[in-house]
This record gives C-alpha cells, sequence and structure tokens, in this order.
C-alpha cells in the first residue's frame, strides 16, 4: 500500500503585509522610544554640576538658586523646556504603546495595524517637534535667524508630506469601504501555491 502525501502550503498578500508591517513597526518604535529616553536623560545645555544657594544682588537667571542633577534649560528657558519635554514624553508614551501592542499577543488586524500606524506618525511628529525646539533653543542669537528660517520651511515641508500621506491613506479607507459595501468591484487576492512531492512512503 502506497501513500502519497502533498503539502500546499499558501503565503496570502494580506497576511504578507501584516508581517512587514509589524517588523517595521516594532524597529521604528524601538528607536524612537531609545532616542526620546536619551533626550529625557540628556536635555538640552546639560544638567547643573553642583547646588546653588543663589545670589541675592544678581538678576541673572543663571545665579537663581539650583541644584545638581537639574535641567539648565528648565531654568534659563522654563517655558521652552516644558514644550520640549510635552513634545518628548509624546514621542516616548506613543513609541511604548506601539511595543506593548506589538508583544501583547493581541490578534493584530488590518484595522488595528492602521490604527498603530497613526500613533507612529503621532510619535514621529512629536519627535520632530523635539528636535527643532532644541535647534531654535540652542542657536546663538547671531544666526538665530537663519535657523529660524530653516527650521519654519523644514516644517512646512513635513506638514506637507504628513497631508500626503494622511489624504493617500484616507483615499485607501474609502476604497476599501466601498468594496466592502460592493460599490466598486472588489479586487481579486493572488494566491502563490507551492506544491512539493515527496517521496512516497511505503507501508
Amino acid at each position: 500500500m502506497q501513500m502519497t502525501s502533498k503539502n500546499h502550503p499558501k503565503k496570502h498578500k494580506h497576511t504578507d503585509w501584516l508581517s512587514r508591517k509589524r517588523n517595521a513597526l516594532m524597529i521604528v518604535a524601538s528607536l524612537l522610544a531609545s532616542v526620546a529616553f536619551q533626550a529625557r536623560l540628556s536635555p538640552p545645555g546639560g544638567v547643573w554640576q553642583n547646588d546653588f544657594s543663589g545670589n541675592a544682588n544678581s538678576t541673572s537667571r543663571i545665579d537663581k538658586p539650583h541644584r545638581a542633577g537639574k535641567s539648565v534649560m528648565a531654568y534659563t528657558l522654563s517655558s521652552k523646556y516644558g514644550q520640549y519635554m510635552v513634545f518628548n514624553t509624546i514621542a516616548f508614551l506613543a513609541s511604548l504603546s506601539i511595543i506593548l501592542l506589538q508583544v501583547s499577543g493581541l490578534p493584530m488586524r488590518r484595522r488595528w495595524m492602521w490604527t498603530q500606524m497613526v500613533i507612529m506618525w503621532i510619535a514621529i511628529t512629536a519627535q520632530t517637534l523635539t528636535y527643532f525646539i532644541t535647534l531654535i533653543n540652542m542657536t546663538p542669537n547671531h544666526v538665530e535667524r537663519t535657523v529660524y528660517h530653516m527650521a519654519r520651511i523644514s516644517v512646512l515641508i513635513w506638514l506637507s508630506l504628513m497631508a500626503l500621506v494622511f489624504v493617500g491613506n484616507i483615499t485607501r479607507c474609502v476604497l476599501y469601504l466601498l468594496r466592502m459595501h460592493g460599490y466598486i468591484e472588489k479586487k481579486e487576492r493572488v494566491i502563490q501555491v507551492y506544491e512539493e512531492d515527496e517521496d512516497d512512503d511505503v507501508l
């Protein structure tokens, strides 16, 4: 008696897409979380190296009382430091949220993957704003105007790119809904079938 077995593994394009997106999101989220964490440990301008009780006769911000290990920028540019910390924290928590969702073991379908991609856009945008806040506030006064114009142009380009990506994904979402409700014809999924003949097993 002879028995012949054939394997027919099916590799779906949808599964491939999810796998690639998961890997990409995990890598980028890990990098962003590392950058945001390091930015918190090393704020712009560094930290005070010693304790200082203050100088009552001076009006300079650097002569105010401070403690070792505290951020210099928090004393000299407190409002800008607040903005820096807000955007950096958003980037850090958004990145950690993606990592948590990836390792949680929850079934990651297409709708959840789009949600994670939106969170990733938020993290990248917040990290970009953190960079520009640092760049502008650490630039000397004599080149501040040049840096300001460069930063403004860069932000406009970045916002245009984000708008393009947003419109593209909204278009894809609308097309998906139209196909799902039958308003337009659905695409045929291409399924690749690989056949592998095994040696006959003689029983």
